[in-house]
């Protein structure tokens, strides 16, 4: 009979781990990485990560996703000698007369993921 209990534990427990996984916060993460490229010199490359708003449901990090890429494109896009290209949702590119490189990439992953690790 304890076998039975300790059975159906394991399996009460694994199940509530599901659940709680399914039912896991959104996090919307930015992450922007530039090259620069100064005359003489390798490339230098500087890449950071920022969270923008975590929210319960992955619909509404797609919606707030959305909003921010075309920000996004209308900010960069008033720069001078700037040319932007947005691929999706998710990527930007912005490329500099001289040789700068921005790229912009926009993530939803479930608040159980670190993208900075």
């Amino acid at each position: 009979m304890k076998s039975l209990s300790l059975i159906l534990g394991i399996i009460f427990s694994l199940f509530m781990t599901g659940i709680a996984d399914a039912e896991c916060a959104w996090v919307l993460w930015i992450k922007q990485q530039s090259t620069f490229t100064e005359e003489g010199e390798l490339p230098r490359v500087v890449e950071n990560w920022e969270l923008i708003a975590a929210v319960p449901t992955f619909e509404q990090c797609l919606t707030i996703q959305k909003i921010l890429f075309e920000h996004q494109k209308t900010i960069w896009g008033r720069i001078k000698g700037a040319k932007v290209t947005g691929v999706d949702i998710s990527l930007i590119t912005v490329n500099f007369e001289g040789g700068g490189l921005r790229i912009i990439k926009l993530n939803c992953f479930p608040d159980t993921i670190d993208p900075r690790k």
